[in-house]
């Protein structure tokens, strides 16, 4: 009889616990934190600390009580992982490259002045060559220059004699003499030629042949 007595707090106790239990499955977040009571700034506040530590992997108060809840949560926290470890190895890489950009230009620049030095170059002349290099240098980076463009070379003869009218149609319309025959630009569009000039340098002089 004793045994019996002493061992009905215990299962009592169990039963309790497993019927407590119970309701909290049975029962989401929402209603269990009482968030219809909360204000909307605590709402959004506790929404927003949750999908953040979803990202740092950390922790908070709001935990999921439904198995749905527990597997959205997991399925939300895979998904952050991805995407943060995707977004790290984006950034890693591009400002690796930047970097290494930034070391090309300082090293290019560097080799410049130091071939003007050791040549015993004038500062007058010198100052102009490092000011027209620094400003085609910037250019060419700036723009897509036809020599890195591999697959231009696969284009037939008269459609790259087509693009090339397309391209220097800009520089060539301002003129009256080119503008007046546009027609007869598919024949000497071979023969322009485009040449970058520093100021106060001359193309050619009277007597040479332009």
């Amino acid at each position: 009889g004793s045994v019996d007595e002493g061992s009905s707090p215990s299962t009592t106790a169990s039963d309790s616990d497993s019927e407590s239990n119970d309701e909290y499955a049975k029962v989401g977040w929402v209603a269990f934190y009482e968030m219809d009571a909360r204000t909307i700034l605590y709402r959004y506040s506790t929404a927003l600390h949750w999908s953040l530590t979803q990202f740092a992997g950390g922790s908070m108060e709001v935990v999921p009580h439904t198995s749905l809840e527990r597997v959205y949560s997991v399925a939300v926290l895979l998904l952050a992982m991805i995407t943060f470890s995707s977004f790290v190895s984006i950034l890693t890489a591009s400002v690796s490259d930047l970097r290494r950009i930034s070391n090309d230009e300082v090293k290019a620049f560097w080799m410049l002045r130091r071939y003007l030095q050791d040549r015993g170059v004038s500062r007058e002349v010198g100052s102009r060559v490092q000011h027209y290099a620094e400003y085609m240098y910037h250019r060419q980076k700036s723009h897509v220059q036809t020599s890195d463009v591999a697959l231009l070379e696969l284009l037939s003869e008269p459609l790259r004699a087509e693009l090339r009218i397309e391209t220097l149609s800009g520089h060539i319309k301002c003129h009256p003499l080119f503008g007046s025959a546009q027609v007869q630009t598919r024949v000497f569009s071979n023969a322009i030629l485009e040449i970058c000039l520093a100021r106060g340098d001359s193309l050619f002089h009277c007597g040479e042949r332009a």
